[in-house]
């Protein structure tokens, strides 16, 4: 398994290596001179200098793709790309040293933004139709989105001349046509006016989880310490800070309007009608790329078998046999061969890390060519999704034909905390303690403020800074120094 930091800059993924400072309190970077470093300063004794081919193959040369967010878009993009390149080896249009065919076998997609008018809709549902009986705007305003999405001129048709634009004078997508760029970029200010900034603006709601406040701290993100530890970077032999979002990358992709661009759900099509499997899983409790807008987009992919997967019906996702007492379910799926899509019950954008051993076992049967909603039937023994042989009937899935019918309850929020790595998840007051020093961090974790009475009868100061004085230093770096990320 290899998992790939994406887009450059985010992760330990970089192209050019730079020294650098980041103001925790605002999120600003500010880039220092650029350095070359030398890369046998971090890596030697780790990965070989002057041959770093990990030459493991495994036995079948199948890969499987699995994307998440944005990865909508991504996910499709490449897997498209892979594939038509695998056409020109086929065709001998590409060949030479290095030419090596890739086996496509699976695609995943976890709560992925893949088509921005799906999206766009999915908002105006969310915010006063969903499945936990929350309405985060009032219906007057909620008209008046309606109205701004649909009328002529509107969200829906700007986004359809902005793809019209890209199409005809960016083909290839370089975003170098300043008028492409400008038309697309500003429909992305509407969308955020409308939908976007109203729901989060009373703090009540998350922006991956409709059951969360906003300042959400579920999936906690320890790992943004744990993989910044020098000693972690020595051991994995990485030269650079572990950056969990790229600024510079999100504002670049920003001002070419790239969100609003199309041929996602074509790329997803050719892709089905090659053989390729594809699963889409959506929390139930995601806003940002909500599973309303995925099976919206789930019954639009113009492919060979869209008709046989619309009329396919959901069953219950479960973990185990259906014999096996007591019967849980975990979701929905609806699946026609190699196509399908899952909601999956109380799970917000990053659904493994609220229903782990679901995800696991849909990331398991995708790639293992089995049903996705009980793991029983092997499909390969169906037909598979190709047609290779008439007589044999292709496995779909029966049932209802929406999910409305299942309605969930909140689950009780999770205790606030503010993880200073990511100041989003912190109060005003929390920042503005870190700041001005009086805020008391221990694993990066802000456990109290000095003179606040909440905290003075919990905490011994003098202990704690006896029993924790690197954890004060590390506030002090914070706070007056910022945080070098060299």
């Amino acid at each position: 398994m290899l998992f790939i930091d994406q887009p450059v800059q985010v992760g330990y993924s970089y192209d050019t290596l730079h020294n650098g400072t980041k103001d925790l309190a605002s999120a600003n970077e500010m880039d220092e001179e650029e350095k070359t470093i030398e890369l046998d300063d971090f890596i030697d004794g780790h990965i070989p200098e002057q041959n770093n081919t990990f030459l493991y193959k495994p036995h079948d040369e199948k890969i499987g793709l699995w994307t998440e967010s944005y990865g909508g878009k991504y996910g499709p993009a490449f897997m498209s790309f892979f594939s038509h390149q695998n056409e020109g080896i086929r065709n001998g249009t590409i060949s030479g040293p290095g030419t090596h065919y890739l086996h496509l076998d699976t695609l995943g997609i976890v709560n992925g933004c893949i088509d921005q008018a799906h999206c766009t809709a999915g908002y105006a549902s969310m915010l006063v139709n969903n499945t936990y009986g929350i309405k985060a705007v009032n219906e007057t305003f909620h008209h008046k989105q309606m109205y701004e999405m649909e009328r002529p001129d509107g969200i829906f048709d700007q986004i359809e001349k902005c793809q019209d634009l890209s199409h005809m004078d960016d083909p290839d997508e370089y975003g170098d046509i300043d008028e492409v760029n400008e038309f697309c970029k500003n429909i992305s200010a509407v969308i955020e006016e409308l939908f976007i900034a109203p729901y989060m603006a009373d703090g009540n709601y998350g922006w991956f989880d409709i059951t969360h406040p906003a300042q959400d701290p579920f999936p906690h993100m320890y790992e943004v310490g744990f993989l910044n530890q020098h000693w972690v970077q020595k051991a994995l032999g990485v030269p650079v800070n572990h950056s969990w979002v790229a600024e510079s990358v999100s504002a670049a992709f920003s001002l070419t309007g790239d969100i609003n661009r199309g041929d996602t759900i074509e790329d997803i099509a050719y892709l089905l009608d090659n053989g390729v499997k594809v699963a889409l899983v959506y929390g139930d409790r995601d806003y940002a790329c909500n599973w309303i807008n995925g099976e919206t987009t789930s019954i639009s992919i113009p492919y060979t078998y869209l008709p046989s997967f619309t009329a396919a019906g959901y069953e219950p996702l479960t973990v185990s046999s259906p014999e096996t007492p007591p019967f849980i379910s975990y979701g929905l799926a609806r699946q026609h061969g190699n196509f399908s899509f899952t909601r999956v019950f109380q799970a917000g954008h990053m659904v493994p890390s609220y229903q782990p051993e679901a995800s696991y076992q849909i990331f398991k049967r995708a790639l293992f060519n089995l049903d996705i909603a009980s793991g029983s039937i092997d499909l390969t023994k169906t037909g598979g999704w190709s047609g290779m042989t008439e007589d044999v009937e292709i496995y779909s899935t029966k049932g209802s034909q929406d999910t409305w019918w299942r309605r969930n309850e909140i689950m009780p929020a999770p205790e606030h905390e503010c993880y200073v790595l990511v100041p989003s998840v912190c109060t005003d007051e929390q920042r503005e303690a870190l700041k001005n020093g009086t805020a008391i961090v221990k694993d990066w974790i802000v456990i109290g403020i000095e003179g606040d009475e909440n905290t003075e009868g919990g905490i011994d100061h003098d202990t704690k800074m006896k029993e924790d004085p690197e954890g004060r230093q590390r506030l002090l770096r914070l706070t007056e120094d910022k945080l070098d990320l060299r």
